[in-house]
């Protein structure tokens, strides 16, 4: 890869997948162990953006009041992917959040009619307002 870890500067970095839909990349640093999202420009050839992922474990322990704080009723967000849902909502679809629900679940009403809710430090996904 041409780029370096943003966390430790080590340039051995392993793509774990890639989106060919929304032009990025996650990639695992194999020294540090910090996942990022290498976005690109529409063909590919320049990185735009290199954002870094927190570690599951601290997502995945958020409380519902968290989550409320960063994505309020209202919020839009934008799904990057749909982790273990036999019939996910496609990539890069954006949505309003409805609510956060008692089991930590972002209630989404997305823009394809859908209504599956995000799983935080689950499904990856961005809030754009």
């Amino acid at each position: 890869m041409k780029c370096k870890c943003i966390h430790c500067g080590n340039r051995d970095l392993a793509k774990i997948s890639h989106n060919d839909v929304l032009h990025c990349s996650r990639v695992i640093c194999n020294s540090c162990e910090e996942e990022f999202l290498i976005w690109y420009n529409s063909d590919e050839t320049e990185i735009m953006l290199i954002e870094p992922l927190h570690s599951c474990e601290e997502r995945k322990n958020m409380k519902r009041e968290e989550l409320e704080k960063l994505f309020p009723k209202g919020a839009r967000v934008r799904l990057i992917e749909m982790v273990d849902d036999p019939y996910p909502v496609p990539p890069g679809t954006e949505g309003i959040v409805v609510c956060v629900d008692d089991a930590s679940q972002i209630h989404v009403r997305w823009a394809n009619g859908s209504s599956l809710a995000l799983i935080y430090g689950v499904d990856r996904f961005e809030r754009i307002s």
